[in-house]
């Protein structure tokens, strides 16, 4: 069995796209991606003597300088910001673990050669209506096709999924929705066939390999959002899944590319394939 980790990014008003993210691993590679990535926090915070068990791998907080990382006053009905934890360690060591944990998490490879550690996304526009539906469906359809794609390729027992999700609390019920009704009929992409329940939500302070899905999140908002960034993307275009050397794993939908004008490795990718 294979398990989707995902994460989202873009969830706030005035941003440019939606990125709903993450990777997909083996039953029997979650345990050494867990810990590979937890022996990075540990290793962090040893000097410290900081229990690592309390800290969150989270990009934009291991980035943020100590005043971003402040308590926050309440602002109409919001609830105040407690400080983060990540107050009790020093800046430049916060970047040091980012970058560690991206290096395990773009170095990690899987048991049996079969089974790979891949990557997935989808990078919607939010000009889109519907942006949040058409990101789950990409993903979710694309993860079914590698299944689907392992099993002709490899034959043997069949490689079934399960999608493990970031809590995202008001939105959880549809997500179940739509899933549902894409196992049941084809959507816009397609049906799913291999994928065994809809969406389970877990805290990502319980999951290192959650909290991976926030760094694939992360450097994809880094690249596709406000600025352009590729520092944290460049070394992961190759996780993302493919085959015969096309991107599959990593959807950009943007009115750009019936233009053809969209300078991304995923749409130069497909203009590659459909011309």
């Amino acid at each position: 069995m294979y398990l989707l980790y995902l994460d989202e990014s873009g969830t706030h008003a005035g941003a440019p796209v939606f990125i709903l993210s993450g990777i997909a691993v083996h039953e029997n590679d979650v345990w050494y991606l867990q810990r590979a990535l937890h022996r990075q926090v540990a290793a962090a915070l040893r000097p410290h003597s900081l229990d690592p068990t309390r800290y969150e791998i989270h990009a934009k907080e291991l980035r943020a300088s100590d005043a971003e990382l402040q308590a926050k006053p309440a602002k109409g009905k919001n609830r105040a910001k407690p400080a983060s934890p990540w107050l009790d360690v020093p800046a430049r060591d916060r970047r040091d673990l980012l970058s560690n944990a991206f290096r395990s998490l773009c170095n990690f490879r899987g048991r049996d050669a079969r089974f790979p550690f891949r990557a997935f996304g989808a990078v919607v526009q939010s000009t889109y209506a519907n942006k949040e539906e058409r990101a789950y469906e990409l993903v979710l359809n694309k993860f079914d096709e590698m299944l689907g794609r392992i099993y002709h390729q490899h034959g043997g027992e069949r490689q079934r999924g399960l999608v493990l999700h970031d809590v995202r609390q008001k939105e959880e019920q549809g997500i179940q929705a739509w899933t549902a009704l894409w196992r049941e009929r084809a959507g816009n992409v397609g049906q799913i066939n291999n994928i065994v329940d809809v969406p389970v939500f877990l805290d990502s302070r319980a999951s290192r390999v959650i909290q991976a899905a926030d760094l694939v999140s992360y450097a994809l908002w880094r690249y596709y959002g406000p600025t352009i960034e590729e520092r944290f993307l460049r070394p992961m275009w190759r996780l993302f899944d493919e085959d015969k050397g096309q991107m599959h794993g990593l959807i950009h939908v943007t009115p750009k590319f019936a233009r053809k004008e969209c300078p991304c490795p995923p749409c130069q990718n497909r203009f590659g394939h459909t011309s």
